[in-house]
């Protein structure tokens, strides 16, 4: 009677325990056992924009550290850095520069206002640096003054004393008190008045600058009031004043001498402007705006 024979003892046995020994066997089974608590817990990028972030791109992906930018590494505000500390810098370069190249990549730069507006500050700068201004002629000056006159009037000033009479403290007694004080004048009287918040004595100031303190009628009386002698009463916000002019001047246009640097700087600015404007032209030339 013939008997079968069995398998070599620890045949089986060999072959499971040599399994695991196989490299292709053990990513295969790691790979496995990944997948399978994958399915288990639930992956934290198993969301599309997890998925969209850390997959493959086709835009570049290599960052460049120029030696110049190395360099800079080395150094800090407070001083030289230690190798470990210059490691560092680097790291931080690196992980600022892949944060903005996916944040571009996935279009936050167009939806955040305040990127928009520094990119457009940004591009400004550049178009402003390219552009090359000629140094404005003394002619050009003088032109550029006189087209601009108005920005450039030296308005009329007056000086005067007052005598004030206050409503406030006489009320309708306030006018009478004061024509009666302008009679002692033209005796060669001195008679008081009511203490004023600005003092008697007022120094040059424009028509404007009177109709903010006095009001705007008070004002323009005393732009047309002679010269030396006292006159009024003239009514303010505050009650009646009688007024002795001590100087008055007319608007004056000034001499291209006088304000040759504010001149030049007025004019670079607007040129600056036009230059601007004209190359944001040229570039909004090369789209289509599409109205939907």
């Amino acid at each position: 009677m013939t008997t079968a024979e069995s398998p070599p003892k620890g045949k089986s046995a060999s072959w499971f325990r040599h399994f695991p020994r196989d490299p292709i066997w053990r990513f295969l089974l790691a790979g496995l056992l990944l997948y399978g608590l994958d399915l288990l817990l639930g992956s934290p990028l198993s969301g599309e924009w997890q998925q969209d972030l850390l997959a493959p791109h086709d835009h570049e992906r290599t960052i460049v550290l120029s030696r110049e930018l190395v360099a800079s590494f080395a150094q800090s505000a407070t001083g030289p850095r230690t190798e470990q500390e210059q490691q560092a810098a680097r790291e931080a370069y690196v992980r600022k520069e892949v944060l903005v190249r996916e944040a571009r990549r996935l279009g936050l730069d167009r939806s955040d206002l305040l990127v928009r507006s520094r990119l457009v500050q940004k591009m400004e700068y550049i178009l402003e640096e390219s552009t090359h201004l000629s140094e404005p002629s003394t002619q050009e000056l003088q032109s550029w003054l006189h087209e601009h006159r108005e920005r450039y009037l030296e308005p009329a000033r007056v000086s005067f004393q007052h005598l004030y009479f206050s409503t406030e403290r006489r009320g309708e007694q306030a006018r009478p008190d004061a024509m009666e004080a302008l009679d002692e004048t033209r005796y060669g009287g001195s008679p008081p008045g009511d203490p004023f918040l600005h003092g008697a004595e007022i120094p040059p100031r424009t028509r404007r600058e009177l109709a903010s303190t006095f009001g705007g009628s008070f004002a323009e009386t005393l732009m047309s009031l002679p010269v030396g002698r006292w006159e009024g009463p003239v009514e303010s916000r505050y009650g009646f004043h009688l007024v002795k002019i001590h100087s008055r001047s007319t608007d004056r246009l000034p001499e291209v001498a006088e304000i040759n640097a504010q001149l030049r700087r007025d004019l670079l600015v607007a040129r600056q402007a036009d230059a601007l404007k004209t190359l944001e032209d040229r570039l909004i030339s090369n789209y289509i705006v599409v109205l939907e």
